[in-house]
């Protein structure tokens, strides 16, 4: 699906927007803090419920006022359905072709959404929860049953520590125990079967587009031995320190070059076009796998980039054939060729305007 119609209220600095944006590549220009990233904010609130700069609901609502609505005209094969979003304070209203929406889960599963901004280097240099989590999106888009496998893994993993945090070996610690093998051996088998086809896609990607090799690997969270094993095993030094030390809540995506850690070896510029690469495999792989395509947010795309690497950023993104909306200061820092057959926003003090050139 596409966004083929967009309207803001009282979000941050916009008090009230109306887009109509194109089905490729919307070019949203302005100086820094005149809300071109509070748009694509409010398109991922739309999109997740969640915003990705703040997780306080009176930071996005517009100063003085007590809501926030976002409603947008979702097109596919020349359908349109409604929706939308509203918060006041601690409350959250979601409608979608005239119901209610009644969780995060089933708001994210209308429409696939993927981040870009000069952050999403952490993918590569930061700890293992931003891969598992960027794992986890594609196996919730790609398997029905994921999300509710995950679900419960954590739910026992949360009980199982509970009990841990009594420091003694109790009888309900056994039955966990089991729960937790039980869940965390689907969840490791989903994950194995989707990396396996990640792989592949990545290696394509990176060698049209990176100029150095890289390899990845899956970690399981528990080393080469059967997960009940390890929980028999280990059962003791887990009660002493309080938790569960191994498992799928410890996996990791292991990513080298030249069998040597990314994280160390590349320079800054690298990683993000590395974590470009990896955004670009995954939403390119979802579609091949399910056909839904992703809306992809890209937020200061010439930010610490030299010319050649945003040549090559560019050149992924328009090799999708997926709706993407693009921020920049200034259209001159991009490429010529992300600006060709792309429609022109400019804002300024929340006011945005189409250009025409």
């Amino acid at each position: 699906m596409t966004i083929e119609k967009l309207q803001i209220k009282d979000f941050r600095n916009i008090e009230k927007a109306e887009l109509a944006p194109i089905a490729g590549v919307n070019i949203i220009c302005g100086e820094n803090a005149s809300g071109k990233s509070s748009l694509l904010e409010a398109i991922h609130l739309l999109l997740t419920s969640k915003s990705f700069r703040s997780s306080k609901t009176e930071v996005v609502i517009r100063k003085e006022q007590n809501k926030l609505q976002v409603i947008s005209k979702l097109k596919k094969d020349n359908l349109g359905k409604v929706l939308g979003i509203e918060k006041y304070k601690n409350i959250t209203t979601i409608r979608y072709a005239g119901e209610s929406v009644s969780s995060a889960a089933k708001l994210a599963s209308i429409q696939p959404v993927v981040l870009l901004t000069p952050e999403s280097h952490q993918l590569i240099v930061g700890g293992p929860a931003y891969r598992r989590k960027f794992l986890d999106w594609l196996l919730f888009h790609v398997e029905q049953s994921y999300y509710e496998n995950w679900c419960a893994y954590n739910k026992v993993l949360k009980q199982r520590n509970a009990i841990l945090r009594k420091r003694k070996v109790t009888a309900d610690l056994f039955v966990w125990d089991e729960k937790l093998i039980q869940a965390g051996n689907s969840l490791n088998k989903h994950r194995k079967v989707i990396v396996s086809r990640f792989i592949n896609k990545l290696k394509e990607k990176t060698s049209n587009y990176c100029e150095f090799p890289i390899e990845l690997r899956y970690e399981c969270g528990w080393g080469d031995l059967e997960l009940s094993e390890v929980i028999e095993k280990g059962r003791d030094k887990d009660v002493v320190v309080g938790y569960t030390r191994k498992g799928p809540h410890r996996a990791d995506l292991i990513i080298t070059t030249q069998e040597q850690p990314a994280s160390q070896v590349l320079s800054r510029g690298q990683t993000k076009l590395l974590a470009a690469a990896l955004e670009v495999s995954k939403i390119t792989l979802l579609k091949e796998i399910t056909g839904k395509s992703a809306i992809i947010l890209v937020d200061d795309l010439a930010a610490e980039l030299d010319a050649e690497r945003k040549e090559k950023i560019t050149e992924m993104l328009s090799s999708l054939d997926m709706q993407q909306f693009i921020t920049a200061t200034e259209s001159k820092l991009l490429p010529k060729q992300i600006l060709n057959n792309s429609k022109m926003f400019h804002v300024e003090h929340g006011k945005f305007q189409e250009v025409v050139y």
